[in-house]
C-alpha cells in the first residue's frame, strides 16, 4: 500500500482507494479526493491478487472500489460520494445510506 496523504486533523482515517493501472475512473477519483483534502490509501489491485481475488468474491465487478474507515463501500467515480465525505454532516443526513447493493455492475473498467 502507498500512503497518498496524510491526516490533516486527528478525527480524519484515511479511505482506501482500489485502482487498475490506466483507469480514468481510479484517477478521477483520486483528483477528487486531492481536492477535497480526503486523505487516502491507494492500492493497485495488479499487484495485490489476493486482494482482487477478495473484492470479486464479494461482488465488485469495476474500478475504482473506494472504502470508507467506517467500512462504507462503493465503485466507479462518484463525486457525490465524495463529497458526502468531505461533509461530515451531509453524510449522516437522511437518505445518504450507501450501499454496494444499489450500485450498478455493468461497467467499463472490469477488474
Amino acid at each position: 500500500m502507498q500512503a497518498m496523504r496524510s491526516a490533516d486533523r486527528a478525527d480524519e482515517r484515511p479511505v482506501t482507494v482500489y485502482t487498475k493501472p490506466d483507469c480514468v475512473q481510479c484517477d478521477a477519483t483520486k483528483r477528487a479526493l486531492h481536492k477535497y483534502e480526503i486523505p487516502f490509501i491507494e492500492m493497485n489491485l495488479s499487484d495485490n491478487m489476493d486482494v482482487l481475488d477478495r473484492l470479486k468474491a464479494a461482488g465488485w465487478m469495476r474500478a475504482p472500489i473506494v472504502e470508507t474507515a467506517d467500512g462504507q463501500m462503493w465503485s466507479g467515480f462518484r463525486p457525490d460520494k465524495i463529497r458526502d465525505l468531505a461533509s461530515p454532516k451531509a453524510s449522516r443526513a437522511p437518505g445518504a445510506e450507501w450501499s454496494r447493493s444499489s450500485l450498478p455492475r455493468s461497467l467499463p473498467v472490469r477488474l
